[in-house]
């Protein structure tokens, strides 16, 4: 018997369920785990599409196709209706209005989908409109993905590989930057260089200006920095809120951690950009010469090597390596 959906929708298939056709194999299980939708299936993830008498059989095709995540089935002028099948359902699609129950459905398998059974819903750039990659590496942890390494998230527009950080406290991490010892890139680059991101992901690099604005002006972030120096380790977590995405102005509060606090003087500065050649790495508030923290490398004329910069107890400190990575403040491992 089929039983009523959650939505209004749906209320009046419950008459359905008398005589499947016969594209529906026998044995099926209970409906209940194909669920009403506030959207369309995306038609980029349609696998198949067929013909059934009812929105109630189109349902029942999703339930027993271990592919289907989401159905979408609309009424034909021969009375019949067209039903598509897609692999991914959405994830932060705004809701839409449902057709009326005699002309249509829309489904969504129920449960917690793995990551290749979702896509996410963009809201602006180019693929505005459309299913994308997930947003950061905390929408990724959320569906149960524990393992760190490497990703591709959708910012700016457009895709990006990250490294997600699944493992420490909790995980979800993003990283946007790692820096050591300069032996791999150098940041001696120019503003657009930094506005796009550079580097090699699995190893040193600069996620890239446009990108970090993308993720944080969705919601409040926090920023966690790591340090390493010698065989001490220290970190310091804040509280990240974009000030200006014109000129890169970010609120630096520190909440938590046993690092000294490297970005007191970098609240409410602008990004400073080198011109070339130059002689230290893009930083928030920095001045050429200047006695600031900079993680991305301030260049020591004496020994002509790269040396990141943070301030210790007794003044600015050389640090061998670091990383930097985002979160969102209201993520709950």
């Amino acid at each position: 018997m089929c039983r009523p959906m959650a939505t209004v929708l749906l209320a009046s298939l419950c008459a359905c369920a008398a005589a499947l056709e016969s594209d529906t194999a026998p044995g099926a299980v209970s409906l209940t785990s194909v669920e009403s939708a506030l959207w369309p299936p995306a038609e980029e993830a349609v696998y198949r599409r067929t013909e059934t008498a009812s929105t109630c059989n189109c349902r029942s095709l999703c339930l027993m196709d271990t592919r289907c995540q989401a159905a979408g089935a609309r009424l034909l002028s021969s009375g019949r209706f067209s039903c598509h099948l897609a692999s991914q359902r959405k994830l932060g699609a705004p809701p839409q209005t449902p057709p009326p129950a005699e002309e249509g459905a829309w489904f969504e398998r129920g449960g917690s989908p793995q990551l290749s059974e979702v896509c996410w819903w963009e809201e602006r750039g180019e693929t505005a409109g459309f299913c994308g990659r997930a947003p950061d590496c905390a929408a990724i942890r959320k569906l149960g993905e524990t393992w760190s390494g490497y990703r591709q998230v959708q910012a700016a527009g457009s895709r990006v590989s990250v490294i997600c950080d699944m493992d420490t406290d909790g995980g979800g991490w993003t990283m946007i930057h790692r820096r050591g010892e300069g032996k791999n890139t150098t940041y001696d680059k120019t503003e657009e260089d930094f506005r796009a991101g550079f580097g090699y992901t699995m190893g040193e690099h600069w996620l890239g200006l446009d990108s970090i604005a993308m993720l944080v002006k969705r919601e409040e972030h926090h920023l966690r920095v790591d340090l390493w120096k010698g065989d001490s380790f220290t970190t310091a977590t804040y509280d990240l809120k974009l000030v200006s995405a014109r000129d890169n102005r970010y609120d630096f509060v520190k909440l938590s951690g046993n690092a000294t606090d490297g970005l007191a003087e970098a609240g409410h500065q602008g990004f400073s950009f080198c011109g070339l050649p130059c002689t230290f790495g893009g930083w928030w508030g920095y001045e050429e010469g200047g006695e600031q923290a900079n993680l991305n490398g301030v260049l020591n004329e004496s020994t002509g090597k790269w040396e990141l910069l943070w301030p210790g107890e007794l003044g600015l400190e050389v640090i061998q390596r670091a990383q930097m990575l985002l979160r969102p403040a209201n993520f709950v491992p």
